[in-house]
């Protein structure tokens, strides 16, 4: 299983869990996001005319990587498909909470449609409706859904403020909630799943340390938009 490994230095672990989250299958990707991220970190902390060390590989890296530019384009894209990933587990997570009637990948998917229809990204363009779209898009985030879901779950169960989920304050609640989701991901097996497997893969989901303490959701309030969508769910 692929491990999402920390050090302690908050920069650097949210550098490392961002570049995870948005390219959890493209190493070369991965490696040129997160030494982009880091040399910025340097460049914006460094005092004017100051000399800055960059190792060969780092700068090997960044030589070869997008242009800001296009990484940021990128970044969005990927950002937009991997949300609808993490709504789908985050659906699935709240209907097992509480006891809702059998769920499923097919009433997640149902669900997140149902909201996509009503609402946009941030920069107003239309979420991905069409059940091949939101299928596309589990299949190439599942592996960072859990991660992706406790973004998402922030926004209807609050563990931190709006837009302050990545800060120092709050990162380790959001690492906490994430590694709930995939403890709840890779033993969660849907009753009619044509294939008994969990939702989650354990050998190619990304894992957090051991370090981290799974922070599950303690609200009683129960998700009564979703459950009045799933009221017109038919299988």
């Amino acid at each position: 299983m692929p491990i999402i490994k920390l050090n302690g230095e908050y920069s650097s672990d949210l550098g490392w869990v961002h570049a995870v989250m948005a390219y959890p299958d493209d190493k070369q990707l991965r490696d040129q996001f997160f030494a982009v991220c880091m040399e910025d970190v340097k460049l914006r902390e460094a005092k004017t005319q100051q000399i800055l060390p960059v190792s060969t590989e780092t700068l090997r890296l960044i030589l070869e990587a997008p242009g800001s530019t296009e990484f940021n384009r990128m970044d969005r894209e990927k950002t937009k498909k991997a949300i609808v990933a993490g709504n789908i587990l985050a659906s699935m997570y709240l209907m097992d909470k509480f006891s809702i009637t059998e769920p499923s990948m097919n009433k997640a998917i149902f669900v997140v449609q149902k909201f996509a229809a009503s609402a946009t990204y941030g920069d107003g363009s239309e979420i991905a409706k069409s059940e091949r779209m939101v299928r596309e898009a589990w299949s190439q985030f599942h592996s960072v859904a859990h991660l992706w879901a406790a973004v998402e779950l922030n926004k209807a169960y609050p563990y931190a403020p709006k837009n302050e989920i990545f800060s120092p304050k709050y990162f380790h609640d959001f690492l906490g909630v994430a590694a709930s989701l995939y403890e709840f991901g890779i033993s969660f097996v849907p009753l009619r799943a044509k294939i008994k497997r969990p939702i989650l893969d354990p050998n190619t989901s990304w894992v957090l340390p051991d370090t981290v303490l799974p922070q599950p959701l303690e609200s009683d309030r129960r998700p009564i938009k979703m459950e009045k969508i799933l009221k017109e769910y038919r299988a």
